[in-house]
């Protein structure tokens, strides 16, 4: 179910320095441990700043997480996260509005049911997403959205190169392994000075110290 993992950006294999808490010395070259709970461990990386686990849940355990349990219909917080979704999706679009027109080709990675791939198809965008979570792909589809389900992985081989005009992500980064390799798959799929947008929970938050709420098992870094 666990592994242990190098900084995700460098690739360094920084030891984990627990005194570093209690004294916060400058020393470089090692790892920072933030917290550890459930028997993982948040680092950050001595090399590049990076905030990572360490020590996380396996790749097999997250895709399992992410297609069966993620999203749960029927549940009593879900028309709470589905208001989220949407009140987030239209707070996303005032910001990105500007930089799209007509007939841009837009991609929305971690879409989850779509909502932003909606709002830039209302202005004549080619609009597309990709969502992992099998729930969330079929209330796109039921409201017609062109989501496909899975992962950039699955798709990256029959997505036109050099297409995209804007690719977006936002609550995506934190949750992959290879945050690198996928940053140069939206490379080669966007055109020449497209634009590639990415948002990720703000470590420097006043509340840093509730760390351990705000940075749930399948959060890798950030």
């Amino acid at each position: 179910m666990f592994q242990y993992r190098h900084c995700p950006v460098c690739n360094s294999d920084c030891p984990i320095d627990i005194s570093r808490i209690i004294h916060n010395s400058e020393e470089s070259h090692t790892s920072k441990l933030i917290y550890d709970k459930h028997e993982l461990r948040l680092s950050e990386c001595g090399e590049c700043s990076c905030v990572y686990y360490s020590r996380s849940v396996n790749q097999e355990t997250l895709v399992k997480l992410y297609k069966e349990n993620y999203r749960v219909p029927g549940s009593l917080i879900e028309p709470l996260r589905i208001s989220e979704n949407k009140w987030k999706s239209a707070l996303f679009f005032s910001m990105i509005k500007r930089y799209l027109k007509k007939d841009d080709k837009f991609l929305d990675i971690g879409c989850a049911e779509g909502f932003l791939v909606e709002e830039t198809k209302n202005i004549g965008c080619e609009s597309s997403g990709i969502e992992l979570n099998d729930y969330s792909v079929e209330c796109a589809k039921n409201n017609g959205l062109n989501v496909f389900p899975g992962t950039i992985y699955d798709h990256f081989e029959t997505l036109e190169k050099n297409s995209f005009n804007f690719i977006f992500t936002s609550g995506y980064f934190e949750h992959i392994f290879k945050p690198r390799e996928e940053a140069q798959m939206v490379r080669e799929l966007l055109k020449d000075f497209g634009y590639f947008y990415i948002g990720t929970p703000n470590l420097m938050d006043p509340s840093r110290d509730l760390l351990s709420d705000f940075f749930p098992a399948e959060h890798l870094q950030t």
